[in-house]
């Protein structure tokens, strides 16, 4: 573990950076009046030092966020899912963003890959 952090959310929305050595208490990074939307599942890619946040951001357009892991530059990675990326993983050596999204009318579930360069 090279930083030594756990990433969380709240209820509320709230994004958390929590050093794991018990030093600090939680850090708010990012909220949901930043993203647009409340938090569903969080990913950090470790070698790149960004966290990716997955929400709702409309009526059933579920979006990826992207920022550093103090809650700087936060970005839209990708959007316009109808429904939510789940199980969201990073695989920084082959660059690869994964997740899994069903296809809504034949409930099939599908892998789906985005590459991390330039999100």
């Amino acid at each position: 573990m090279r930083h030594g952090f756990i990433f969380f959310f709240d209820d509320t929305g709230v994004v958390f950076r929590l050093p794991l050595d018990g030093s600090l208490s939680p850090t708010s990074i990012v909220d949901k009046s930043m993203l647009g939307f409340d938090p569903s599942v969080l990913s950090v890619d470790w070698l790149n030092d960004a966290l990716y946040i997955v929400g709702e951001a409309g009526r059933a357009k579920w979006r990826i966020m992207k920022c550093s892991l103090d809650g700087q530059g936060l970005t839209v990675a990708l959007a316009g899912f109808h429904t939510e990326p789940r199980h969201l993983q990073i695989d920084p050596y082959n660059g690869y963003l994964e997740f899994f999204c069903a296809v809504v009318f034949d409930l099939k579930f599908k892998i789906l890959l985005a590459t991390c360069s330039g999100l």
